[in-house]
């Protein structure tokens, strides 16, 4: 059996194996996602920004569910492209179907393709031809000025070569959906004369994500499981949530495990890791670094940002309960953070850090942790509002350490500990060469639970840190002439 739609990728070119973890990314309303998972046993995974395509994907495959067959799944995620919510080398098999043409930063999609595809494993990208699209361009200007239309002509020799680049060898090429292209040519040609539906629907959709805080039900249970459970064998009777068993735990990561359950549909368990926090706020509002289970762990500071943040996970977890009995519980709690952390903002916008151990500003306010303070900032008005309570005196606070971010930068990280440390961990002859790259990996992995290389802080290196993360496909050669 094989799915109806005109597909551009050939699978008998992409040939798929039993056990293969399958990404479609750009996956729209589903032709590739959906015969991927027709196909064969794989576990066929769909990415797309509008939600209103992965729903109408989602209907559609209802047709095609084999749901006794356990050595096939199929899940689909609201995420984008620059930024993928998966581990690296996660795929064996990567299509990415007309999509690059609608993608501002394009270049850094195809490093996410590389960090998340495995490797040995096959990455099949699917563009307009360069003349039949120059055609629609001359015929109408409407065609690429639509909000999420196509922003750019490839020429097939330099896509194939950025994307050699990354460490591909190219293999195989055809062509696709020759009948298409006089359709194309009369819409563009009479595209004055069309309905106008079709730009609303690209505005509606960029309206919702905007503000899209969670997907529910667009989530593959298979993924999330795990990490679930894991946060549910660390968190103990009391609601704690230690880094790990027998770790110490901080008010932020404890949040984000918070908010981890919560997605998780764990809305028990992550109502208790409320509560615990609820029963270890000082009286000023804040909390020490670190706890471990009732005792402090380091009273040496309390932190704006980490005390902040619990607005973001009372919300974020309101968003996905709509609890009004839960919100209106820990409305003392937050509303006692902000009064905290709001004692802590200068004339000049900046909210400090951290105090210390007797309750004294360190004197200092980071980019990083104000970021943050911002966003919560929203996130606590927007409790207040949803609760009939009036602190307007937050939106102000909010506008003027914005402001601060962004025309004060001198405000900022003025005695902060310099991360020109981090560049010890990399020697830029290192980078020229794969072997190198394992032993870079392996050193900037060593410490972080996540994966990610720290040089994600390091300025320019960036823009290499997920190379060094994940495995090459082939040597690259110099790295110099990735950037």
């Amino acid at each position: 059996m094989r799915y109806w739609p005109v597909k551009t990728v050939d699978f008998a070119r992409l040939p798929l194996k039993p056990g293969d973890i399958v990404l479609d990314l750009g996956c729209g309303e589903g032709r590739h996602v959906i015969s991927a998972y027709v196909e064969a046993d794989v576990q066929s995974v769909g990415v797309d920004l509008s939600l209103d395509d992965l729903k109408i994907t989602r209907e559609r495959f209802v047709g095609f569910a084999e749901p006794e067959n356990d050595a096939k799944s199929f899940g689909l995620s609201s995420a984008s492209a620059l930024e993928l919510p998966f581990a690296d080398n996660t795929f064996d098999k990567i299509i990415c179907s007309e999509v690059l043409e609608h993608i501002p930063d394009y270049h850094c999609a195809l490093v996410e393709i590389e960090r998340v595809l495995k490797s040995g494993g096959l990455f099949c990208a699917s563009v307009p031809r360069r003349w039949p699209e120059q055609i629609c361009w001359a015929l109408s200007d409407g065609y690429y000025n639509v909000p999420g239309g196509h922003l750019r002509i490839f020429r097939s020799n330099e896509l194939r070569e950025e994307i050699e680049l990354l460490g591909f060898k190219h293999y195989h090429h055809h062509w696709a959906h020759a009948l298409h292209v006089p359709f194309w040519w009369l819409k563009c040609l009479f595209w004055k004369h069309q309905d106008t539906n079709c730009c609303d629907v690209f505005s509606q959709g960029c309206q919702i994500m905007s503000g899209l805080y969670l997907s529910p039900g667009l989530f593959p249970e298979e993924f999330l499981r795990p990490t679930v459970d894991f946060i549910l064998g660390c968190q103990r009777d009391n609601g704690e949530i230690p880094w790990f068993d027998g770790g110490y735990t901080d008010p932020w990561d404890h949040v984000e495990s918070a908010m981890g359950l919560s997605i998780g549909g764990e809305l028990e368990a992550a109502h208790k890791a409320y509560k615990w926090l609820a029963q270890m706020q000082l009286e000023d509002g804040s909390w020490w670094a670190s706890y471990r289970g009732q005792e402090i762990d380091n009273a040496s500071r309390r932190e704006s940002n980490f005390v902040a943040y619990i607005a973001t996970g009372v919300w974020h977890h309101y968003l996905i309960s709509a609890d009004d009995d839960f919100l209106q519980a820990m409305w003392p709690m937050v509303d006692k953070s902000l009064g905290f952390v709001l004692s802590l903002q200068s004339e000049h916008g900046e909210i400090d850090w951290a105090v210390d151990g007797t309750g004294k500003p360190k004197g200092d306010a980071l980019v990083t942790g104000c970021s943050s303070i911002y966003k919560s900032l929203e996130c606590a008005h927007n409790i207040a509002v949803t609760l009939g309570e009036n602190r307007s005196h937050w939106l102000i606070a909010r506008d003027r350490l914005g402001n601060a971010l962004r025309q004060k930068p001198e405000r900022f990280d003025r005695t902060w500990e310099t991360k020109s440390r981090l560049l010890k961990l990399v020697s830029w002859s290192w980078l020229y060469w794969p072997q190198g790259l394992m032993r870079a990996q392996s050193r900037f992995t060593a410490g972080c639970s996540s994966g990610v290389p720290v040089t994600a802080h390091i300025g320019r290196v960036t823009s290499w840190s997920k190379i060094c993360c994940g495995r090459m496909k082939d040597p690259p050669g110099p790295l110099g002439l990735f950037c």
